[in-house]
């Protein structure tokens, strides 16, 4: 079995929303690493006219050895869907396949089908953007802040807990109260290899790896099981949306 090709237009859809919403995640990443290089160097003209948070990222990109930080992205990436492989087996025992038919048949039924070329761009982009702002900048200034007030291990572990809230809202298209716990861990699990490395590059690269193994898992599951979509796959969620025809 073959599942059938996601509308052309729809596929541009998904990829404009998709630049879209990381072009956003950019700017607030830019925005809130300028206030952490500003607030930590005392330096605002610096870190604001003379992009004073860039070598920041740069040293924390080079934090490790090449073979090591991609070395360890794969072990780290493996491991997490290793974990969410075993979490989807339990819910779909425990809840049953129906249950999972409104969620397959959305937006998630449709990234996996993209061109797979297409798809290593944009997780590339995904991973990269989305561990500035929530990992380098949105954790580095919670620390920032609450270092002087509380312990430095009280300071990381509220900072992840709040990081990782908000990489939840981010993803609120997942309507599914089980997926939304699973990107808190998901954050929380980010926010502390990224902490234990000091590498964003590491945590960046295996996000991308992360979210690649998923989409390609989910590709496979459609392609071998007829029942998957419960129906006719999906072809145009985006584009119903759009013309409000609904999802």
């Amino acid at each position: 079995m073959k599942v059938a090709k996601l509308d052309f237009d729809e596929a541009v859809a998904i990829v404009l929303s998709t630049l879209l919403s990381q072009g956003i995640m950019l700017v607030w990443g830019v925005v809130v690493s300028t206030i952490l290089a500003g607030a930590t160097s005392g330096d605002w003209l610096g870190a604001v006219v003379g992009l004073g948070w860039a070598p920041f990222v740069e040293q924390s990109v080079r934090a490790l050895p090449t073979s090591i930080t991609l070395g360890g992205a794969v072990l780290f990436a493996g491991a997490l869907f290793a974990v969410a492989f075993i979490l989807e087996k339990r819910a779909i025992a425990k809840r049953g396949v129906e249950e999972m038919i409104p969620i397959r048949r959305g937006i998630d039924g449709e990234v996996p089908r993209m061109p797979f070329p297409v798809l290593v761009v944009l997780m590339g982009i995904v991973g990269c953007v989305e561990e500035l702002l929530f990992r380098f900048a949105l954790l580095g200034l919670g620390i920032a802040m609450l270092s002087s007030v509380v312990p430095y291990f009280a300071s990381a572990a509220i900072s992840s807990v709040v990081s990782s809230i908000l990489f939840v809202f981010a993803h609120a298209h997942y309507a599914d109260m089980g997926q939304k716990m699973n990107t808190f861990f998901l954050g929380v699990a980010f926010c502390a290899v990224y902490l234990c490395s000091g590498s964003i590059a590491l945590v960046a690269v295996a996000h991308a790896l992360y979210n690649l193994a998923v989409l390609a898992y989910k590709r496979y599951q459609m392609n071998t099981d007829p029942d998957y979509f419960g129906g006719p796959a999906p072809t145009r969620v985006l584009m119903s949306e759009e013309e409000g025809e609904g999802a």
